[in-house]
């Protein structure tokens, strides 16, 4: 069994050892990454400023998004009340992404925290525990995240589904829906608009979904390591006997 003092941890660390691959707070952190809300401490100065930069474009979109949809709410010179009640349910969705992708963000140090709270507090209990632990939590994980993720694809391609099977098939020049109910100042109905502003709006889908996949994940993880606590001094209190 490898030397619990030469184990790598997943707080701080570039590579890990062979044994923690399945660590599930490996495939929070790479998803984070992915979206830009995680930048790695080994980048370079011109590495981590590329990073920030990809950040800062996703983060803007977002906010063009959101900024739509509210628009939309008083924009909008045909819209009844159950359309604005959806509308503002809508728009509030959004922003509650939003703030969760900041959160995130501005609070790195916290989430840092919670992650080595996580990983190292199973440093005292042995090895096998704790990559029996790493694997019942990655499977979980990656089941949140792949119903999140096949969730937002359905609901982005909605529009495209209603428009094979509705007016299209009409033939009659009708308004192109697209996956938010948004305004802007211009004709989103003509391409290449209308792709542009559907590809914005999928992307900002997926990237509004990952704050809320790593939350639930976090407290998953939190309900499992309290679980194991109990479990493990249960079982250290049976052998005592």
């Amino acid at each position: 069994m490898e030397d619990e003092n030469k184990r790598k941890h997943v707080s701080g660390n570039k590579e890990y050892s062979s044994q923690e691959t399945n660590n599930p707070i490996l495939l929070l952190v790479e998803m984070l990454h992915l979206v830009g809300m995680w930048s790695k401490y080994c980048y370079s100065r011109y590495k981590t400023w590329l990073y920030n930069t990809y950040s800062t474009v996703i983060v803007i979109v977002w906010i063009f998004n959101t900024w739509a949809g509210f628009m939309y709410c008083f924009k909008e010179p045909e819209l009844d009340l159950h359309d604005l009640i959806i509308a503002i349910f809508i728009a509030l969705g959004e922003e509650t992404s939003l703030a969760g992708a900041f959160a995130l963000l501005t609070g790195r140090n916290a989430l840092e925290n919670i992650i080595k709270m996580i990983d190292e507090g199973f440093k005292e209990y042995p090895l096998q525990l704790k990559l029996k632990w790493d694997k019942k939590a990655r499977i979980i994980t990656k089941f949140i995240n792949i119903m999140w993720f096949i969730w937002g694809l359905l609901y982005a391609a909605t529009p495209i589904i209603k428009s094979l099977f509705g007016d299209a098939k009409s033939g009659d020049s009708v308004k192109r829906d697209l996956p938010f109910l948004s305004w802007y100042p211009f004709d989103t109905n003509q391409s290449p608009v209308y792709e542009i502003i559907y590809f914005v709006h999928t992307f900002g889908l997926q990237y509004g979904i990952v704050p809320v996949s790593v939350f639930y994940s976090l407290f998953l993880f939190l309900t499992m390591f309290i679980e194991q606590q109990f479990e493990f001094v249960s079982n250290s209190l049976k052998n005592m006997k």
